[in-house]
């Protein structure tokens, strides 16, 4: 009988051990959940993430829905201010996507917990009709290979596909500006005048 007791008070110590542990762990796991979901949260409303935002809606604003990836693609092979300023917005809004579904992916954090929130159905949608136009018409100009992070987005919150098809030869024909442009500003010998000429000969 004293066997049988010693074994219940050991089983039921091993118990209170495993219970304790896994305790602490489901506390502490959800402690470093909490951490990173108020760190990506925090960092998506930096007024760079906004400054990055606004600038691709001015741009669809001003050229409509059907010429804004061509527009961007068009100022960003043009080597111009407003094209590096673009693309710069392009890739920040992308890759906090992209750290996002990182989190979930290593399970850094659980869908099941913060999924409806972060990023949340809608924002995966605006990310989706927003930025994937531009990333077709960015890797399809530059026959390089497309981004799979939209069709995560889409596949988690059951999203349409994009209607947006990108045309090459639009595309192409932006990139043989820049092109040409480079050449052309390459080629182009300066202008020397003759008094200048005679000057270095002396």
């Amino acid at each position: 009988m004293a066997y049988n007791s010693a074994f219940f008070v050991s089983l039921a110590g091993c118990v209170a051990s495993w219970y304790y542990t896994y305790t602490y762990v489901r506390i502490t796991q959800q402690g470093q959940e909490t951490n990173f979901f108020n760190a990506m949260y925090t960092e998506y409303s930096q007024p760079e993430m906004l400054h990055s935002l606004d600038a691709l809606h001015e741009l669809r604003d001003e050229v409509g829905f059907n010429a804004y990836p061509y527009e961007y693609f068009h100022l960003k092979m043009g080597n111009e201010e407003r094209g590096k300023k673009l693309n710069q917005a392009r890739r920040h809004i992308t890759r906090w996507y992209k750290k996002v579904k990182l989190m979930y992916v290593k399970d850094h954090l659980r869908w099941d917990h913060y999924g409806e929130v972060l990023p949340g159905r809608e924002s995966a949608a605006f990310f989706i009709d927003m930025l994937e136009p531009l990333m077709l018409a960015d890797r399809v100009g530059m026959d390089r290979r497309l981004s799979s992070v939209f069709d995560w987005y889409r596949s988690q919150y059951d999203l349409n596909v994009s209607t947006f098809i990108p045309d090459k030869e639009r595309l192409w024909t932006a990139e043989m500006d820049r092109r040409r442009s480079i050449v052309g500003s390459v080629s182009a010998p300066p202008v020397v005048s003759d008094e200048v000429a005679l000057g270095t000969e002396l």
